[in-house]
C-alpha cells in the first residue's frame, strides 16, 4: 500500500490499540499479534499483551502481488500454535478477533476464499475486514459470502468516521475457545453503514 491508504491503515491500527487500552477488561485480557503480507507474511509484533505493544509505523511499499490466501493459511497454523484450548486446570483463551486491513483485491482470490472458509469452519472467530475504499466492499462481500453466524464477518470502509469493528469489540466476547460446535449468538444490529456478510 502507498500514500493515503497506508496512512489510513496506520491511523486505524493506532485507534484500535487506543480503544483497547481504554478498556479495563482488555488491559487485563487482550493480546495482539500484527503482521503484514504481500507475497509472504512478515510478523511485526508476535503475540503481546496490549499494555506493552509498541506499534510500528507501516511505510509505503511498491506494489506487489497481495497473497491474502497464503497469509490466511499461514495464520491458521499460527492459531493452532498460539490459541490455548480449555483444560481441566485452565479456562482457555477467548475466541480471536481477526482484523484485516486491505487496500485492494487479493491476487489469489480463490485461495483467500478457501482459507477463510477453513478458518471459520474450525474456529469461533470474528473477522473485521477494513477496506481503504468503499468500492472494494461488494467484492469482499462476495468473496467472503459464507453461511456463518450473523456478525461473524464485518466488512467496512475505513474512511467512515465511525465503524463498529473498531469499537467495543469486547462486548462480543463469549465463552473460551473449545472443540464444541459453533452456536448461535444474538447480537445487536450494526449501524446501517456497516456491511455484514452472512
Amino acid at each position: 500500500m502507498q500514500g493515503e491508504r497506508i496512512e489510513l491503515v496506520n491511523r486505524k491500527l493506532n485507534e484500535l490499540i487506543s480503544n483497547l487500552r481504554k478498556d479495563p477488561y482488555a488491559i487485563e485480557a487482550a493480546y495482539i499479534w500484527v503482521a503484514s503480507y504481500d507475497m509472504d507474511m512478515q510478523i511485526y509484533i508476535p503475540l503481546t499483551a496490549i499494555y506493552s505493544v509498541d506499534l510500528p509505523v507501516f511505510e509505503s511499499r511498491p506494489s506487489t502481488p497481495s497473497m491474502l490466501g497464503g497469509a490466511l493459511f499461514s495464520l491458521e497454523s499460527i492459531f493452532e500454535k498460539t490459541i490455548n484450548k480449555p483444560t481441566a486446570e485452565k479456562k482457555g483463551d477467548y475466541p480471536p478477533v481477526l482484523y484485516i486491513l486491505n487496500g485492494g483485491k487479493p491476487s489469489d482470490s480463490a485461495s483467500a476464499h478457501d482459507a477463510m472458509a477453513q478458518i471459520l469452519s474450525k474456529r469461533k472467530i470474528k473477522l473485521c475486514l477494513g477496506l481503504t475504499s468503499s468500492t472494494l466492499v461488494p467484492f469482499y462481500e462476495n468473496l467472503f459470502d459464507f453461511n456463518v453466524l450473523i456478525g461473524s464477518i464485518v466488512i467496512t470502509d475505513l474512511n467512515l468516521p465511525k465503524n463498529g469493528c473498531w469499537i467495543d469489540i469486547y462486548s462480543l466476547v463469549e465463552a473460551p475457545v473449545s472443540d464444541s460446535p459453533r452456536t448461535s449468538t444474538l447480537l445487536s444490529s450494526p449501524p446501517k453503514e456497516i456491511h455484514i456478510s452472512f
